[in-house]
């Protein structure tokens, strides 16, 4: 049971994280596909630099979100 549980974490944990966040909030404030412009990094920086401050501000909270809910969920 414990390594049931063990594995489901983990498995929703990858889920989270694999959430595009910054690739969502670029595509629909600007119509633009984040990974082809700038860096070409789907951080908030990028995102910060391409598409307006918030968005980035946006997508720095999810990230953080994101990383925190993994953490609580393991």
């Amino acid at each position: 049971m414990n390594i049931a549980f063990i594995i489901l974490a983990i498995i929703c944990a990858y889920l989270i994280g694999s959430f595009p966040s910054g690739y969502i909030a670029s595509r629909v404030r600007k119509g633009i596909d984040i990974r082809e412009v700038g860096s070409r990094n789907m951080g908030a920086m990028n995102v910060f630099y391409k598409v307006g401050f918030v968005a980035g501000i946006l997508v720095l909270a999810v990230d953080i979100g994101k990383g925190a809910a993994a953490v609580a969920l393991a």
